[in-house]
């Protein structure tokens, strides 16, 4: 124990804090003692012990939450998130812009999101990278205050997680889509300006999907991919809507832990199995265009809900 000491004294002289940048924010430190931080983990995981022990560890989440509150409501909602966060987190408040941080912090922000009713305001509440059982615990935190706010959801705004992988090798995005599809987790009628990637991908046949995936998908879909070569990472956006934040089954935590467990399937899943499920759950019947490859009288016997295309 002794060198071991000696060894990380010795270290200590080339600490340096990554909390300095956070100093010129309006900011909440946390109040709640790690002693009861840690009893409100462990009564949650006991609550859903089954579940949550299927999920992988290797998952590392995120969140942003939209809704409406009263400005004159904005200060005392922000004041009281630090009732609910331990003593080493920080919510930073920037109502102007989103905030320059690392990530390792929350943070909330006026947004110009949806069309906010009369006397209410947009906001949106973002979290850092969390594990599994703290996503759960602040998502299910977090909704009761805005519940006690009076905060308000509708059709134009909602609910976006964010995944990525640690420890992990390279995912498939066929296999995210497919089992959150199977678990019914990409569609709510309720939810809108957010695109159906289902379709998109398997209605097409197999030798278009790469193409699709390149060039059709974008961030406006159910599930977005663009820094899917980061760890896997993605954000779903399927979740939202008029009613969303207060749904007795599609709530956000109850859905993040749904979400959780459908991707915990996708790690396990075998090419070989997903592309036999695949097969017999879609119709993968259409097929790109290429428009270098017909000639213009050919057009007109072309399916128009397909995608037409130049190659170049």
């Amino acid at each position: 124990m002794n060198n071991k000491l000696i060894t990380l004294i010795a270290a200590s002289k080339h600490w340096v804090s990554d909390q300095s940048h956070i100093t010129q924010f309006e900011r909440y430190e946390g109040e709640l003692s790690h002693k009861k931080f840690a009893r409100r983990l462990v009564d949650l995981y006991r609550a859903d012990a089954n579940l949550f022990a299927q999920v992988s560890q290797k998952w590392v989440a995120g969140f942003e939450i939209e809704f409406y509150l009263a400005p004159e409501q904005i200060g005392l909602f922000a004041q009281s998130i630090d009732q609910i966060m331990p003593r080493d987190q920080v919510l930073l408040v920037s109502l102007e812009q989103v905030p320059k941080t690392d990530g390792k912090n929350f943070y909330l922000i006026a947004e110009r999101t949806g069309c906010p009713p009369a006397g209410l305001q947009s906001y949106e509440l973002v979290s850092p990278k969390l594990d599994p059982l703290s996503l759960i615990y602040y998502l299910h935190a977090f909704c009761k205050k805005l519940k006690q706010f009076d905060a308000q959801d509708a059709q134009d705004i909602g609910f976006h997680l964010h995944f990525s992988t640690e420890g992990c090798g390279r995912l498939s995005p066929l296999a995210v889509v497919y089992c959150l599809d199977q678990a019914g987790l990409l569609s709510f009628k309720s939810r809108k300006f957010s695109r159906d990637i289902v379709s998109q991908l398997f209605d097409y046949q197999p030798e278009d999907w790469a193409f699709i995936f390149k060039r059709v998908l974008k961030k406006n879909y159910s599930i977005n991919f663009l820094d899917f070569a980061n760890n896997n990472h993605f954000e779903l956006r399927a979740l939202g809507g008029k009613g969303y934040l207060f749904d007795s089954k599609n709530n956000p935590a109850d859905y993040a832990l749904r979400c959780l467990l459908a991707l915990t399937a996708a790690l396990t899943l075998s090419d070989k199995k997903l592309a036999k499920l695949i097969q017999q759950q879609y119709s993968l019947d259409k097929r790109l265009v290429k428009l270098n490859q017909v000639d213009y009288a050919t057009l007109e016997s072309k399916p128009k809900s397909t995608i037409w295309r130049a190659c170049f």
